[in-house]
């Protein structure tokens, strides 16, 4: 969906957490701005609340491109691993598409094994 934003312009990919009172355990995640190559500097924070079990997602005024979703599908991951059920119905269905591609894609990329550490010794010989 584009946003009002000249070219020249361009809105920083952004994030409010929006609390629920009647719903503990329950955030949610509005997204908003240039979720691209170009809104991305410097990616937002996507720290989750404390005790969120369930994350509701939704958007307003927000473009994604494969370099933003990569950086929300890894955060998802995270979450994803740690218990917390996602809802991603607040998201239109092109976005939720390029989001489902590239977290296939996260799960089909070979692992790289951690690099080694070699010393000042080990680089002399």
């Amino acid at each position: 969906m584009p946003d009002s934003a000249s070219p020249t312009e361009t809105q920083s990919a952004r994030v409010q957490w929006l609390a629920d009172a009647d719903a503990p355990g329950v955030g949610h995640l509005q997204l908003a701005g240039n979720w691209t190559v170009q809104g991305l500097d410097p990616a937002p924070r996507l720290q989750l609340p404390a005790g969120c079990k369930t994350l509701r997602l939704s958007a307003r005024d927000w473009q994604l491109d494969t370099a933003g979703a990569l950086v929300l599908a890894r955060s998802l991951q995270v979450w994803i691993e740690a218990g917390v059920e996602i809802d991603r119905a607040g998201l239109a269905a092109p976005q939720n598409q390029l989001l489902d591609l590239v977290r296939e894609r996260m799960a089909q990329a070979p692992r790289r094994p951690p690099r080694a550490h070699v010393g000042l010794l080990g680089d002399l010989g």
